[in-house]
């Protein structure tokens, strides 16, 4: 194509939507795409055996547009990784864009995805997240340790998902067969492990936290988008939160990342020594949660989540991690498992009334106090 007297490449982009039960955002999304600036794309939903009316409603999108297509799939997969995959199979673009149903993306969302994954040859092209919570939108990208404008290695990036995230990675442009290559890596995942975790690879609930990572760790060039934007809208019944012991499960996903970064020959130096306090952070955090929100849960996911956390601690090394975190943790860990669960819970009570004893020195009546400790 000739654009203002030059050859313009327009690859043809295809967007995956991975649909289950998501009737009531079906038509938002594909007005979201609808709207692009950029002009060569197709969206392809994948519903994973939906109880509602997803397939029907995207149907009747497809009887009137020929650049939007239906798969449904023969069991429920629990994840999205399975239907991706799929979508991945049916594309007919040499990029895929995989893109949550409830989310929605800026009107040049592709076209600054294209246009910067021609201009750095990059496998994978990010744009910047907004994670959309309470009437605010909170940009995900750390200025300070990452620059927009730089072309980064796959692992220089992995460092920055461990522990925290310094980015977001929904939304992303990824090129096909590097993108099809590396799930189906992941869906042949066999791990190595103390205590077996139980659940497939493809079934378990974060299987994206593992999926990132080995997208990262194969890719050789990585770039963002910075005019793209990808509005993650949160949605109050996801499992990150307390609700079930579903939201246990990244534990058994965290030994996934553990397993990639073996099968890639990293097991030692600042990453392994990263991957360990992420490791440590996060079972230490689910130990708290554990007890904290016991009320919350039914008998029957307090059992499973009980099942969950012993697992992942039959599984974690605390001599193997003991480089990455301190002291304290080490000694909390090696005291048991009951014994660290009820130690890391208090420890977070303690932690909490801190703050709170903080927060009371900012207002008038602490700085009063203050000046009169001062003054005896």
């Amino acid at each position: 194509m000739i654009e203002n007297g030059r050859e313009v490449r327009h690859p043809l982009v295809s967007v995956i939507v991975p649909a289950y039960n998501v009737a009531e955002y079906v038509k938002t999304i594909y007005n979201s795409v609808l709207a692009q600036t950029y002009p060569d794309w197709e969206l392809v939903f994948v519903d994973d055996c939906s109880t509602d009316q997803t397939a029907a409603v995207v149907q009747g999108i497809a009887d009137c547009d020929p650049r939007v297509r239906l798969y449904k799939t023969e069991h429920n997969s629990g994840t999205p990784l399975r239907p991706r995959v799929k979508g991945a199979e049916m594309a007919k673009g040499e990029y895929v864009c995989p893109i949550d149903a409830d989310d929605d993306v800026s009107a040049d969302f592709i076209r600054e995805l294209i246009d910067r994954a021609l201009e750095t040859g990059a496998e994978i092209t990010l744009p910047i997240m907004r994670n959309c919570r309470s009437g605010e939108e909170v940009e995900i990208f750390d200025s300070e340790v990452l620059d927009k404008g730089s072309v980064y290695t796959g692992w220089d990036l992995v460092a920055h998902t461990l522990y925290e995230w310094r980015f977001g990675m929904n939304g992303g442009l990824y090129e096909k067969e590097f993108y099809k290559k590396c799930l189906n890596y992941l869906l042949g995942l066999r791990l190595t492990v103390k205590a077996p975790v139980v659940a497939l690879t493809e079934s378990l609930m974060f299987i994206d936290e593992a999926g990132s990572r080995v997208l990262l760790m194969d890719a050789e060039k990585v770039a963002f988008a910075s005019k793209a934007v990808y509005n993650y809208r949160y949605n109050p019944d996801s499992v990150v939160e307390i609700k079930s012991a579903r939201s246990f499960n990244v534990l058994d996903s965290n030994m996934f990342i553990r397993q990639a970064l073996l099968d890639h020959g990293c097991s030692e130096g600042p990453l392994w020594r990263r991957l360990q306090l992420h490791l440590s952070a996060c079972l230490a955090d689910k130990m708290a949660k554990y007890v904290e929100n016991y009320s919350k849960l039914s008998a029957h996911d307090r059992r499973e989540a009980l099942e969950t956390l012993k697992r992942a601690y039959r599984n974690y090394d605390p001599a193997e991690a003991a480089p990455a975190i301190s002291k304290i943790f080490y000694v909390i860990f090696r005291s048991g498992f009951y014994s660290a669960v009820m130690l890391f819970y208090l420890r977070n009570c303690l932690k909490f009334r801190l703050q709170c004893f903080k927060a009371v020195f900012k207002r008038p009546l602490g700085r009063a106090c203050q000046r009169l400790l001062s003054a005896r």
